[in-house]
């Protein structure tokens, strides 16, 4: 059965550069495949020839596909014959996804996560007990969609998934869902989805996909595809993810984590070995001096000086005012 990677960059130059990133780095661990990647954007001038001639380009008008998190939800449009992965585009690849189409593959629809039946102001519902019971379903999944599996080849038309998806989005707010960024989150709408359709979501044991944000601490080298996530104490937050550890395929940089060194420390290190053909041991050596011993120094320095100052600045020039996400 064909396989294709899916992602979509629209709206800003921003979200073309992480998807690039994202196919760098599945061409650097799925070139000896047979899985196809399809990048869908508004913004193809952005993406560079050396990237363009290695993946499948989808041209799209801006005004047929929205942007932000219901882009997902036109999906449907664009997916080819087959098993489809979609990865957000602030997502690295670590490894062969063979072994995430392998856990994937009795599924039509389906995401990492787990199944719940009540909860209050949880994963972006209000009152989860009374929101299924509102569309008739017995559970609730609680997911993070930065990866979703769409197999076109399963009995049931994913033409009356996403039709149900899109009722869903309508009464957003009526069903007690919580916006995400003044926006509707496509989260608990393909939740909901799922569970209509009785699609379950695949148990999270931290090998396939991890989320940044779920995790304190992060070492790995995407060269070496080495991936270590962990908590020394209790998860950040627990109501997504309860594991101490992970060793993913593929780590979701959510939240404003690609504005941290370690994100550009690996997309460094993948543009210095695929795109200019430095060495590994180079391009390792180079990353560490340059990008990830002066940043650690920089947080340290950091770290000491606001646990020391931070009551005196306070007094001298007040609270710092919060920065705005690139991505808004």
């Amino acid at each position: 059965m064909d396989k294709t990677i899916i992602t979509i960059a629209a709206g800003q130059k921003l979200y073309v550069e992480y998807a690039c990133n994202l196919a760098l780095s599945f061409l650097y661990w799925n070139k000896n495949t047979t899985i196809n990647f399809l990048l869908i954007t508004d913004l193809p001038e952005f993406i560079p020839e050396t990237i363009k001639e290695r993946i499948q380009i989808l041209s799209v008008d801006s005004h047929d596909i929205e942007l932000g998190f219901s882009s997902k939800l036109s999906l449907h449009k664009f997916l080819n014959t087959g098993e489809n992965l979609f990865i957000d585009a602030d997502c690295l690849i670590y490894g062969n996804l063979l072994p995430v189409f392998e856990a994937f593959k009795i599924q039509t629809v389906s995401a990492i996560g787990h199944v719940v039946k009540e909860g209050i102001n949880m994963a972006f519902v209000d009152d989860i007990c009374k929101t299924i019971k509102q569309l008739e379903v017995s559970y609730f999944p609680v997911i993070c969609g930065s990866v979703y599996y769409f197999n076109t080849e399963q009995k049931v038309s994913l033409n009356e998934f996403f039709t149900f998806a899109h009722k869903v989005r309508v009464d957003y707010e009526s069903l007690g869902l919580i916006k995400l960024r003044n926006k509707e989150n496509e989260e608990p709408i393909i939740a909901l989805s799922m569970a209509k359709f009785n699609f379950m979501p695949i148990i999270d044991n931290g090998s396939l996909k991890a989320d940044r944000m779920f995790y304190d601490f992060n070492v790995k080298n995407i060269l070496s595809g080495a991936t270590r996530l962990y908590n020394k104490a209790l998860p950040p937050i627990p109501v997504y993810n309860q594991l101490s550890e992970a060793r993913p395929l593929i780590i979701h940089y959510n939240s404003r984590f690609t504005e941290f060194y370690e994100y550009e420390s690996d997309v460094k290190r993948l543009k210095m070995v695929m795109l200019q053909h430095y060495s590994l041991s180079y391009t390792n050596l180079f990353v560490y001096l340059m990008i990830e011993l002066p940043q650690k120094i920089k947080f340290k320095l950091a770290y000491i000086l606001k646990e020391n100052f931070r009551p005196l600045y306070r007094r001298l020039f007040g609270f710092r005012k919060v920065e705005q996400s690139k991505r808004i």
